[in-house]
């Protein structure tokens, strides 16, 4: 499959949407994408906020000093579920290049139905390991109503949960996954810094 990427004139971080969806998107690649159902443990903001050192001073009380605000981290509880009959889909902004296909009904993997749920669960992984012509994984836009839509995101980690096989052929039917994420950050702003004089 050839990866359709955004040009950089339309690459926008995600949005706030309503529903019970969550879609990761590859920044630069339209046709990269997972979507779940947000799990019941939410998302959970776990680092961004103050981070404060504090200096030791003999015989005293030590001095505090602003260190910088840490990456924001983040916790998300996604399903993976092909028994949802007649989902509803989400309505994703204009920012989002190519929609997301969603089959309803029940998986019936006698007749090739439901085999979206791997095809999309790979595309998870794919999120989060360097894929082909990639030194490193892409980061992430998110859509869904979760936290710090606005800002970019890489996958740190993926905790599988428990899942539900077909007791034929083995694929999975439904699937809990737990994604850590933090925020992704390049100082772009040091690039632009006059260099220095040689002596």
């Amino acid at each position: 499959m050839a990866w359709n990427v955004i040009p950089a004139a339309r690459q926008q971080p995600g949005e706030l949407i309503g529903g019970v969806w969550v879609v990761l998107q590859a920044w630069p690649i339209a046709n990269l994408y997972t979507l779940a159902l947000l799990g019941p443990e939410g998302a959970r903001v776990t680092e961004g906020y103050g981070d404060w050192t504090v200096i030791p001073v003999r015989r005293n009380v030590g001095i505090t000093e602003w260190a910088g605000r840490r990456n924001y981290a983040m916790s998300l509880d996604l399903l993976y579920d092909g028994w949802i009959q007649h989902p509803l889909r989400p309505s994703l902004p204009a920012s989002f290049i190519g929609r997301p296909w969603l089959p309803p009904g029940r998986p019936d993997y006698s007749n090739g139905v439901g085999l979206w749920l791997e095809a999309i669960l790979k595309n998870l992984e794919q999120l989060a390991t360097p894929g082909r012509d990639m030194v490193t994984p892409p980061s992430l836009r998110i859509y869904g109503a979760v936290p710090h839509t606005d800002i970019r995101w890489v996958i740190q980690n993926l905790e599988w949960g428990d899942s539900i096989r077909d007791i034929v052929t083995g694929r999975r039917m439904r699937q809990q996954v737990t994604v850590s994420l933090v925020e992704y950050y390049q100082p772009t702003e040091l690039q632009k810094l006059p260099r220095g004089k040689a002596k």
